[in-house]
């Protein structure tokens, strides 16, 4: 069986990319919502207003994720100096984007319920609009249950921390930051893509001297895009008389300037 190849930085972000689109489902959301708002001759009167009003708040929780990840990939602020080193906290707004959706998915059977009792509509609309709703609720319970990056379960530090004698990586689940020695030469050998219920996830396969295989690190969170990280590993090691001033306010104009370079 021969081994897939890996990605490169490019490639795992316009995948990443098209696989977390958000403003393609805040465009289409409410439109979806108008097709249901026209359909309200041929429907359930509480049936319209439960499956409007979730796609109205699907288009107002996508335009904020959407919002938010252009502000972060905008520029370099998000390199902090931390202890001894500097620091890159994970982006959860796509993680938190799907549990909220999600949890509003779980409160669609009692919602839809409240509506037809306070519209008092027929006994068809009710059945019809409970059993949607309910369906929402049971689709989204099971959903969430499986679901590997909740935020209860997310540490609370940054995903990489970058200093003068080693590099870390931690992942969002991960209890502890993997720590690469300089000396050993850390690499980005590539990254591989994982589709797990539906939502792809992104590997990161990094080298180190005197190892046999490479490390496999989850970077879901990553709040820059990959070639931009690639390009500050490449940096320090082909420049180790800069890892010095990791720890001070220099290093994170260096980084930034890594970051917003051409």
């Amino acid at each position: 069986m021969t081994t897939p190849a890996l990605l490169s930085a490019p490639e795992a972000d316009e995948r990443l990319s098209k696989a977390s689109n958000w403003a393609r489902t805040a465009v289409f959301s409410p439109l979806a919502a108008i097709l249901v708002l026209f359909l309200h001759g041929h429907l359930p009167v509480g049936l319209v207003l439960f499956l409007s009003g979730m796609f109205f708040l699907m288009c107002i929780v996508s335009l904020a994720v959407g919002l938010g990840e252009h502000a972060r990939h905008g520029g370099g602020w998000i390199v902090h100096v931390e202890g001894e080193g500097l620091v890159i906290h994970p982006s959860l707004a796509n993680v938190r984007a799907l549990y909220i959706s999600l949890v509003i998915g779980m409160a669609c059977g009692p919602v839809a319920l409240v509506i037809e009792l306070a519209l008092r509509d027929s006994l068809a609309g009710i059945i019809g609009t409970v059993i949607v709703g309910f369906f929402f609720s049971a689709a989204s319970f099971v959903y969430i249950r499986v679901l590997p990056h909740r935020p209860t379960l997310i540490h609370r530090g940054p995903i990489i921390r970058v200093c003068p004698d080693h590099v870390e990586f931690q992942p969002l689940l991960d209890d502890s930051p993997t720590r690469i020695p300089w000396d050993s030469r850390p690499t980005i050998e590539g990254f591989s893509q994982v589709t797990l219920n539906y939502v792809p996830y992104i590997f990161m396969h990094v080298s180190v001297e005197g190892a046999d295989r490479d490390m496999v690190l989850d970077m879901t969170g990553t709040p820059i895009p990959f070639a931009w990280l690639t390009r500050i590993i490449n940096y320090f090691n082909d420049n180790p008389d800069r890892r010095d001033a990791l720890g001070l306010r220099e290093g994170a104009s260096i980084v930034r300037a890594i970051l917003t370079a051409p």
